[in-house]
């Protein structure tokens, strides 16, 4: 090709035509700059179709990323509210003075104020895709927010975690515990139990201390917050979900 044109430049110049040979020139010269613009357009769908795949593929992570974490956050919803509902029944049975269950039925609704459940979403793709900058492809200010709340919940219910590992281990009710025999408060395969039967009268004694019962009031209390901080992920879950199957 590159031969042709030069072929027909070199008859222009011999038959000495210049207006013919400028016009051929201005004529290649455009040809030129339209073959440059065509291929930049070109490249120009090579990258915006990359971008696009780069971005089907996040959301679709994304959205497999927030299916587990709904579910499963849910799991662990359900699994609090049971807490919390024995807990309730707990206070109701102790305040009696008239036993209406058993001691080891007691101790046995007793383990609800010292188990303590918790759950870290899957938040892989999204770190990434901060890390790496991808995040901005998705370019929907309200799935951002959704992020940002979820982020802030996820913080918070940290603090919570820690907060209630430290009480179960250094405070209150590391206090509590140690203050009488293991398997007195409540029955666990892994109390190590040395208590010895114990009479309904002595053990609501034993839980109606001022001791205990800050110590059961604060678990309740720490359960109840991180039920919140849950509904409030669960929320914030299902928001992003929904965002991104309209964005699919």
């Amino acid at each position: 090709m590159i031969k042709f044109f030069r072929n027909i430049r070199k008859q222009l110049l011999a038959e000495g035509n210049t207006c013919k040979y400028l016009k051929y020139a201005i004529g290649e010269i455009v040809l030129v700059v339209i073959g440059i613009l065509i291929a930049l357009q070109i490249n120009n769908w090579n990258e915006e179709r990359k971008l696009l795949d780069k971005r089907e593929t996040l959301i679709s992570s994304l959205i497999e990323d927030f299916e587990y974490n709904s579910l499963e956050n849910n799991n662990i919803l359900l699994l609090y509210e049971k807490q919390l509902n024995i807990m309730d029944n707990y206070f109701e049975l102790i305040s009696n003075n008239q036993p209406k269950v058993s001691v080891d039925s007691l101790k046995a609704m007793a383990i609800a104020f010292f188990t303590f459940d918790t759950f870290i979403p899957n938040m892989t793709t999204y770190n990434e895709a901060v890390s790496s900058g991808s995040i901005s492809l998705l370019n929907n200010k309200l799935l951002l927010q959704e992020f940002t709340k979820l982020q802030q919940e996820i913080e918070n219910l940290k603090l919570y975690n820690e907060a209630g590992t430290y009480t179960f281990h250094n405070g209150s009710s590391w206090e509590f515990r140690k203050s009488v025999e293991p398997g007195t408060i409540y029955n666990s395969t892994y109390s190590g139990s040395t208590a010895k039967e114990i009479e309904y009268s002595d053990y609501q004694e034993i839980m109606q201390s001022p001791l205990a019962k800050n110590v059961l009031q604060n678990e309740n209390m720490m359960i109840g917050n991180c039920y919140r901080i849950l509904k409030k992920m669960y929320t914030c879950s299902d928001n992003i979900l929904e965002i991104l199957n309209k964005m699919e």
